[in-house]
C-alpha cells in the first residue's frame, strides 16, 4: 500500500475571470462518514466549463477545485474531482445501479432505455442528469435480468462505439478554451498522473 501524500496537484477555479490554475493543494481529510478516493481519472465536460465562468444562475463557492463528477454539488460548493485525491461521502462510494451507470454512460442526446427493474429499484430517477445531458429515456416491460446483462455484455465487448480523448490534467485551461470555441467532439477524460 502507497503512502498518502500531504500535498496533491489540482485544477483549481479562483476567479471566474482567470483560467483555472494547477496549484499544489493539501489533500483533503475524510471526517467520520468520508472516505479518502486516489483519483485515476475524471471526466471534463461543459457542465465544469459553466462552472469556472460562473455563467449559470447556481452559485459556486470560490476558490475550488473544479468538477461536478463524484458528488451532487461537487464543483459548485464542494471541491471537486479535479485533484489527485478527494473525499466522498462513504455512502456514494459504492457500485452503481444499472440505470444511473447507463445514464452516466450516454452520450449528450442519447437514450437510455430500461429493459428490467432491479430487485428493490426504487421510484428515483437523475432528473438533473437526463436534463443537463438532454438525454432521452425508454421503457419495455419486454425484457428481464438477462437481457440486461447481455445488453451490458454487449457493451463491454466494445460493440457499443463511445468517443473521447484522454489528456492531462495540466491541459484543463486548454480544454475549457477548445470548448468554447466548440471544438470538441465527444468527452475528455483527465489523465490526473499528467500534470
Amino acid at each position: 500500500m502507497s503512502q498518502i501524500p500531504k500535498t496533491q496537484k489540482a485544477a483549481v477555479i479562483e476567479s471566474h475571470e482567470k483560467p483555472v490554475e494547477i496549484q499544489t493543494i493539501p489533500v483533503p481529510t475524510p471526517g467520520p462518514d468520508d472516505v479518502l478516493v486516489k483519483i485515476e481519472y475524471t471526466g471534463i465536460c461543459h457542465t465544469d466549463l459553466h462552472a469556472a465562468e460562473g455563467d449559470w444562475p447556481i452559485p459556486i463557492v470560490l476558490t475550488l477545485v473544479g468538477s461536478r463528477e463524484g458528488s451532487e454539488l461537487s464543483g459548485y460548493s464542494v471541491d471537486g474531482s479535479f485533484q489527485e485525491y478527494c473525499v466522498a461521502r462513504g455512502s456514494h462510494v459504492a457500485q452503481m445501479k444499472p440505470f444511473q451507470q447507463a445514464v452516466d454512460y450516454t452520450h449528450r442526446w442519447g437514450t437510455v432505455a430500461c429493459i428490467t427493474l432491479p430487485a428493490g429499484a426504487k421510484d428515483t430517477f437523475p432528473v438533473s442528469d437526463l436534463v443537463l445531458q438532454q438525454l432521452t429515456t425508454r421503457g419495455s416491460i419486454v425484457g428481464n435480468h438477462q437481457d440486461l446483462a447481455e445488453a451490458l455484455d454487449f457493451a463491454a465487448r466494445g460493440k457499443v462505439n463511445y468517443h473521447y480523448r484522454v489528456m492531462g490534467m495540466d491541459q484543463t485551461a486548454q480544454i475549457y478554451e477548445d470548448m468554447q470555441a466548440g471544438k470538441i467532439a465527444g468527452r475528455i477524460s483527465l489523465d490526473m498522473h499528467n500534470h
